[in-house]
């Protein structure tokens, strides 16, 4: 379930930022990639929205707490992405001082 929406470095770059998710006991790097092996569906369309919907609130807390970088790769990680995602990309890239990626994520969909 998990290594669809995280991995390599981002999956670093989550775990020290947020909070545990409550479904994944084993709240370390191996004890979520365990979790993600263990669980391996396909979700389902509920599923998928709520996913989207945590990693959103991770990436807006991410945002906060001016962690632009990580905030950009989780916005990244969610599946069908929507303008809300590709502006909130887009200011995160901004504040980065990346002004060409922030036009190329406010240009996208």
């Amino acid at each position: 379930m998990l290594h669809h929406v995280i991995a390599g470095k981002e999956l670093k770059c989550y775990f020290h930022s947020h909070p545990q998710i409550p479904n994944v006991p084993n709240w370390s790097v191996d004890g979520i990639i365990s979790h993600a092996k263990v669980n391996h569906t396909k979700p389902t369309d509920q599923h998928q929205e709520s996913r989207k919907a945590i990693l959103k609130s991770h990436a807006d807390l991410a945002f906060r707490q001016k962690n632009y970088d990580c905030a950009a790769k989780v916005y990244d990680l969610t599946r069908g992405p929507t303008a809300v995602l590709y502006a909130n990309k887009s200011i995160c890239r901004l504040l980065m001082g990346d002004g060409e990626g922030a036009l190329s994520d406010g240009d996208a969909e």
